[in-house]
């Protein structure tokens, strides 16, 4: 949300179809900023900016989407479409939905409503419960690959 309590938008990555960015520029201009992807301390300030990571993939093999990763890791919450393995990376975390595409839309606008009425407070442990959570599921996998690898005495 802006000063004014609005709810904008940033778009973050290349532009592959410049005449489509141009008319959602010209159309929406004051409801999406558009920018170049980000890294490094960019890509931090980027997820310390946001509330939430909308992700609308409709590629069938999506695998392992490093943004989904960084956002969750930075506490953002993430909505997702169901495509490939997101729902498997998005499950059971706080604050994060899948929906399958057809839905995907009026499902995320509910949820960014719903979300733009909570108050600082109800975000920041929102946020927190993610990262916590989220290390957890990590750390989880760890002790998994280590005791794979113990029992294939590899370590």
């Amino acid at each position: 949300e802006n000063a004014q309590g609005q709810i904008r938008g940033i778009a973050v990555g290349p532009a592959h179809d410049k005449g489509l960015v141009d008319g959602l520029k010209k159309k929406y201009n004051d409801l999406i900023e558009f920018r170049p992807p980000a890294f490094g301390k960019k890509c931090d300030d980027f997820f310390s900016e946001i509330d939430i990571l909308l992700f609308p993939s409709s590629y069938l093999n999506e695998a392992e989407p490093l943004t989904v990763h960084q956002s969750v890791n930075a506490g953002v919450p993430v909505i997702s479409t169901d495509i490939g393995c997101l729902k498997e990376i998005v499950f059971n975390l706080p604050g994060c939905h899948c929906f399958s595409i057809d839905n995907y839309m009026l499902n995320a606008a509910h949820i960014i409503r719903n979300m733009s009425s909570m108050k600082h407070k109800e975000k920041e442990s929102v946020r927190s419960k993610l990262i916590a959570d989220y290390r957890e599921r990590n750390l989880n996998s760890l002790q998994n690959f280590k005791t794979i690898l113990r029992e294939i005495r590899l370590i």
